[in-house]
């Protein structure tokens, strides 16, 4: 078949054929659909309330994906036994085909397995990675990205950015399904764009892939609509996150091994923001990334109040806005449509406080954060330089150690400082050494007061106290502590020793 073919040009029972295997996956789908109902509650594959994130008033059904996988396998196996159909596969051999089912397969069992035992965060991750390599090696693997006219080369690297990139749309939709329908309509919305894509393009191995997915999860949707009677399940949402990131991937290639890294960005791009997000949000807060929380977009338009079908509507047409700048950046062949309305769309959301502004805040909150300590780090650096030189130059000169504190404490606006000895058990103790500032408020003597103390010998112990010390920076509490382990280090061994008492130290120029 010519590689210029388009469906306009076929013949019209190939058309009734597509139509005949739309048909089938969307109603085997809803078949199966009702069957994987009756059968997660004789396996107690369940999702049960807990009143905080599962706010559903009963225990729901769990195995949407084996409903979902069981109508594509089925469909596609009856697509490539039809002779007539069978050169439609020209762009998408029999390899490509058996390893889009077997990453699927693999994904469905890891997410049902999951669903019913739960696994360890990380042995799921190393899950995702094990299921997404039969497509990665028998696909048409990214050797080399293109970006706006940049190319990039990734060579030995290809086959890990693939697996990469499909771990990461079946994570994406798979932290976006928390609300009856959502990742559902996300998925349908892809496959749709997809095989638009792929008509326009002449990829009818695609066209024939996306079109029996997009009918399998439009078949399992009436089952999934709010109030779901099933959930899709990490088996559901995951196979589809897969297939989402499979497809827009082979969609998206321009030449034998290059693909346009917008276009399945754009198609995702509602998911991949979420769970970036997601992440970002995580980190910043020190939290583990497998801790689920209540924050993700439709958690946000709940909180306003918004109507479960209503939210799934207005998310589902965000992610049909994108698609459909992708299908349009395909036919126009440009790839700043896409990219523009992306970003316009996603900056409206935003900007509306959808979602992304706690985000932001939190990044902002930790900018300023990190400022602080970085003023901090530098000012502990030449604490502890100045420190160290000193005691190196002038060993045992303990003097020079306090009046160099004294003078640090009038810069920091400190307000005094003593130094005293005392014995074991003995409540008051002898003062050494004693400073106030003659600028400071009176008042400022006993506020935010800091104490340090240290046992010299047997006999003595040291204690430093200094008042109007800003505790809330951690350099103030830091230097005075370091320059009171300079004085103890160099004060006199000898108990008998006289020491001056009230040794005032000297207010800085």
């Amino acid at each position: 078949m010519p590689a210029d073919f388009r469906l306009s040009d076929g013949m019209d029972h190939v058309f009734w054929l597509l139509f005949g295997l739309t048909a089938l996956a969307l109603s085997t789908s809803y078949a199966f659909t009702a069957i994987a109902k009756r059968l997660a509650r004789r396996w107690r594959i369940l999702d049960h309330p807990d009143g905080v994130r599962k706010l559903h008033t009963q225990a729901t059904p769990l195995m949407g994906g084996v409903a979902i996988f069981c109508s594509l396998l089925l469909t596609l196996l009856v697509a490539r036994s039809t002779g007539i159909l069978s050169s439609l596969f020209s762009a998408w051999d029999d390899r490509t085909v058996i390893g889009l089912l077997c990453s699927a397969g693999l994904f469905c069992l890891l997410g049902l397995y999951d669903d019913k035992k739960s696994i360890p965060a990380r042995y799921k991750f190393l899950g995702h990675i094990v299921c997404s390599i039969p497509f990665a090696v028998a696909a048409q693997s990214i050797h080399s990205f293109h970006f706006f006219g940049i190319e990039l080369e990734l060579g030995m690297w290809s086959v890990v950015a693939t697996i990469f990139w499909l771990v990461a749309c079946a994570n994406a939709i798979n932290l976006l399904d928390g609300l009856d329908g959502l990742a559902t309509v996300i998925g349908l919305t892809t496959t749709v764009s997809v095989t638009a894509m792929g008509m326009i393009n002449g990829q009818l191995g695609i066209v024939v892939c996306a079109l029996i997915c997009t009918a399998s999860i439009a078949g399992f949707l009436p089952h999934n609509w709010p109030p779901a009677k099933i959930f899709l399940g990490d088996s559901g949402s995951l196979t589809i996150g897969f297939l989402a990131g499979a497809l827009s991937m082979a969609a998206s290639f321009k030449s034998a091994a290059g693909l346009t890294l917008v276009l399945p960005i754009v198609c995702m791009s509602i998911p991949i923001f979420d769970t970036t997000l997601a992440i970002l949000r995580r980190k910043l807060r020190g939290r583990k990334m497998s801790d689920a929380d209540r924050e993700h977009i439709h958690h946000r338009l709940q909180d306003r109040g918004d109507t479960r079908s209503r939210i799934v509507l207005t998310i589902g047409a965000l992610s049909l806005l994108m698609a459909t700048s992708s299908i349009a950046s395909v036919y126009y062949k440009n790839d700043w449509i896409a990219a523009l309305a992306c970003v316009s769309l996603l900056g409206v959301v935003t900007a509306k406080g959808y979602f992304g502004s706690q985000e932001m805040r939190l990044l902002r909150l930790y900018w300023q954060i990190l400022g602080s300590v970085l003023q901090d780090a530098r000012c502990l650096l030449r604490s502890r330089i100045q420190i160290s030189d000193r005691d190196e130059n002038e060993p045992g000169n303990w003097q020079q150690s306090w009046q160099d504190a004294c003078n640090w404490l009038s810069a920091h606006d400190g307000a005094s400082m003593t130094f005293t000895l005392s014995q074991p058990g003995q409540n008051q103790g002898r003062v050494i050494a004693s400073w106030k500032s003659e600028s400071t408020p009176i008042e400022s003597h006993t506020s935010d007061m800091i104490e340090y103390s240290r046992r010299l010998d047997s006999d003595r112990i040291a204690t430093l106290e200094a008042g109007g010390v800003n505790v809330t920076r951690l350099s103030n509490s830091v230097v005075l502590f370091e320059s009171f382990d300079s004085i103890c280090r160099q004060f006199p061994a000898d108990s008998s020793v006289e020491i001056t008492p009230h040794l005032q130290g000297r207010r800085a120029a």
